[in-house]
This record gives structure tokens, sequence and C-alpha cells, in this order.
């Protein structure tokens, strides 16, 4: 493949290598403003006959540089799926209990019981970090003050958090009373609130991916300007456990000299979190060898 004349990577435009039909010689790249070359993909040679770094002024716009480096090396971080589904609240009775009825002799009934409400749903764990890819790097001139790379693999996803649990449903309205010269029939109780939805368990976080194996080849006079970083790629974090869901409230009292109803007998129970942290992943190594 024939080199390409001159590639310009800033912050806002960086060079990302993620295609094996990218092309990867170039005759010179110019890094300014924050720019960078990541390596998402293994990469057996990418060559570049002269690379220029021009330092950034603090103040120019948009320069920061989001990776902290020159030359990236850096594995898929892990997914971090969302939190468990929370509990359905419990059903409240759409009508009050019947109100008495002096005719029939009947007196007013109560209402209704709330409906328990649902468990919150256990989501899942974090997926793992991907490792970094294996890259070799030429550089056959440079004109700058310094680079930097960094290798490094995908950081572990975090656990989901557990779905928290339903409220309770609240009773229903006792029946209204009836009280006159025909009748004494006081108001009905209102119904019992249903109990709260448990809580479900938090996930556990994924594991953090493996550095790659990164080999530097420039002239000797310049191996003392390139300074190399090979931190581990971190574990994910458990999720937390759901809440559980609180006691629906005692129905209103019929009229006429009714009673509230109770309320739920508990709440639910909260989920606990996620047992296990992801692992960080291994160190990779950057090894920088002289042209011959």
């Amino acid at each position: 493949m024939p080199l390409q004349d001159t590639k310009t990577v800033t912050a806002k435009d960086p060079l990302i290598i993620n295609s094996t039909s990218q092309r990867t010689q170039y005759d010179e790249v110019i890094i300014k403003d924050g720019g960078y070359i990541e390596f998402q993909i293994s990469v057996s040679n990418f060559t570049c006959n002269q690379l220029t770094k021009i330092q950034s002024s603090s103040s120019s716009s948009g320069s920061k540089n989001p990776c902290g480096c020159d030359f990236y090396i850096k594995g898929k971080d892990g997914d971090s799926p969302k939190a468990g589904k929370d509990g359905s609240p419990g059903s409240s009775p759409k009508k009050p209990g019947n109100p008495a009825d002096c005719g029939n002799k009947h007196p007013a009934s109560p209402g209704g019981h709330g409906g328990d409400g649902g468990d919150g749903q256990m989501g899942d764990d974090g997926g793992d970090g991907d490792p970094a890819p294996d890259v070799t790097i030429i550089i056959n001139n440079f004109t700058g003050d310094n680079i930097l790379v960094k290798n490094v693999g995908g950081k572990g996803g975090d656990g989901s958090k557990g779905g928290d649990g339903g409220k309770g449903g609240k009773g229903g309205k006792g029946g209204d009373g009836s009280q006159g010269h025909c009748c004494n029939y006081s108001g009905a109780k209102g119904g019992k609130g249903g109990n709260g939805g448990h809580g479900a368990d938090g996930k556990n976080g994924g594991n953090g991916g493996d550095g790659g194996k990164v080999t530097i080849r420039v002239p000797a006079s310049i191996q003392d300007k390139i300074s190399k970083e090979c931190p581990q790629a971190t574990g994910g974090k458990t999720g937390k456990g759901g809440l559980g869901g609180s006691r629906g409230l005692g129905g209103d009292a019929g009229g006429q000299g009714g009673q509230p109803g109770d309320p739920g007998d508990k709440p639910g129970d909260p989920g606990i979190p996620g047992q296990i942290d992801g692992k960080s992943g291994k160190a990779g190594t950057i090894t920088i060898e002289p042209l011959p």
C-alpha cells in the first residue's frame, strides 16, 4: 500500500484504527491540539516515516486529550447492564365495599384487600473487558518533545442493581353504613393493605481485560523521548441490592362510623448487593527496539 503524504490528528479528529481495511502506513503524521492515535484492533506494522508533535497551549479550544497519551492501545470496555426491573405496585380494589342495605337487612361490607407488590427482578453481571490488541509501531523520524504510549485492557463492566420491590396496594374503602328510623348499620372497615414486594439482589462486576503486547521501533537517538504506561484495567463494581417495597395503606373507613383498614403486614425485604467485584486485568507490555 502506498504511503499517504500527511495525516494530521487532533482531539476532535483522532486517528482510530478499528478496521483491517484502514490505512496503517503514512509518510508524515502531525499530532496537535490534543490529538492521539488509538488502536482497537491488532496491527502488525503501523509505519510513520515522520512523526511531528506540536505542543498545544492550554488555552487552545478543544485541545484536551481524552486519553492522556499520544498512542493509545486499548481493549473494549465491558458492558454495564441496566438495573433489574422494579416490581409492579400491588393493585387497589376499584370499588368500595357494598353499602348497608336496610331493605334486605345487609350490613355494609368491608373494603377489599390491597394486592401485594411484585418482587424486583435481577439484572445481569457486568461484562468482561476485552484484552488490548497487539500492535507494532515503526517511527523513522520524530520532531517534538516526547511521545507517551499507553497500553491497557478494557475495564470490566459494573454489575446491575437489583430491581426494587413494588409497593403494596392500598386497601379498598369500607362500605357506607345506614342509620335512620328503619335501620342502624355502621359503616364497614376499610380493607387491609398489601405487603411490599422484595428487592432483587445486585449482580457481580466483570473482569478487566489484559493489556496487549506492544512493540515500538524507533531510531536509537529518540528512544529516550518515548514514555510508556501499562496500567491494569480495573474490574467492574458489584451492583446494589434493590430496595424492598413499602407496605400498602389500609383502606378508608366506610361512612357512618366505619374504621380505617390496617396497613399491610410487612414491607418487602431488600436485596443483597452483588458478591464479587471484577478482577483487574493483567498489565501489558511495551517494548522499545532500535531500528537497524
